[in-house]
């Protein structure tokens, strides 16, 4: 019994082709998105670090002139370090306690210590298991859910997405 080139090349076998192109461009749209969050943490955190090196600068240069003013700085550079988040290491916390079925699409911080987080996951329990995670942690407290929302992926994949805010400690 032979097969001819025709016998294979029936509709589903298109469908399939686009469905896979599909599932890719997701992917890669995913990926794309998470490089260019990542991208937007580093420069932040550069920042940061930029202006930490500036300041210590400041307070070598105030040492050296063994000024007055060494002892302002000096409250001036603690005040700010035991007011001032670390978002780095918020962040790296966040990711460390994340199960991996989780994905952050995208999130913000404020200078008042709130963090706001747009989450996608597989599942309401996946949902609910993030929130006790995060409302269990030290680090964050006053995790608050609004809503979360059940849709289906272009792959027909189940998807739950919700905003998540809390406070950083």
């Amino acid at each position: 019994m032979s097969h001819s080139s025709q016998d294979l090349d029936t509709p589903s076998f298109h469908w399939a082709h686009f469905i896979a192109f599909a599932a890719t461009g997701i992917v890669l749209a995913g990926m794309a998105w998470t490089y260019f969050q990542h991208y937007r943490l580093e420069a932040q955190l550069d920042e940061v670090q930029a202006q930490t090196r500036a300041s210590q600068e400041q307070l070598v240069e105030l040492q050296s002139k063994k000024l007055d003013a060494l002892i302002v700085a000096q409250e001036k550079v603690m005040k700010v370090n035991q007011e001032s988040i670390q978002w780095s290491k918020v962040v790296a916390t966040l990711l460390k306690v994340t199960p991996p079925n989780i994905f952050y699409s995208s999130y913000s911080a404020s200078s008042e210590g709130r963090m706001a987080l747009s989450v996608v996951t597989d599942a309401y329990d996946s949902a609910a298991n993030l929130i006790a995670l995060l409302d269990k942690h030290n680090l964050f407290s006053e995790v608050f859910s609004s809503s979360l929302n059940r849709g289906l992926s272009e792959s027909n994949q189940s998807l739950v997405t919700f905003g998540v805010t809390f406070k950083v400690q």
